[in-house]
């Protein structure tokens, strides 16, 4: 599973002094709670990227 967050589990028990979730910096909980819109396999990104600029009205920048 992905991770997602600007400071390590470590940094923020040491910081804090409070212990985390593990799967506080999960990319699952981001998409849980919000935070996030999607998690795409990396295996599709081109298309999904594809996808999403056509829908904001971008040229075809991936299939010519």
């Amino acid at each position: 599973s992905s991770r997602i967050g600007f400071a390590g589990p470590g940094v923020i028990k040491e910081t804090t002094g409070m212990d985390i979730p593990p799967d506080y910096h999960s990319a699952y909980n981001a998409l849980s709670r919000g935070h996030i819109q999607d998690i795409w396999d990396r295996r599709d990104i081109r298309r999904n990227l594809h996808q999403a600029f056509l829908t904001v009205g971008g040229r075809n920048l991936y299939y010519r």
